[in-house]
């Protein structure tokens, strides 16, 4: 979904917001939620990105 959002070189806030939904038939995570919360962080300071 990303992908076809921004060329090479572009801002990042140009990206749009998006959710996934994913019905599997087996775990794809480490945990037994049924409901999991991705965001993107930055590394050095530790801060989530809106």
């Amino acid at each position: 979904m990303y992908y076809h959002q921004t060329q090479k070189g572009d801002d990042y806030s140009q990206l749009k917001k998006w959710v996934t939904i994913n019905i599997l038939n087996y775990s794809c995570l480490p945990n037994d939620r049924h409901h999991n919360v991705f965001r993107l962080r930055e590394d050095h300071r530790n801060s989530v990105e809106h």
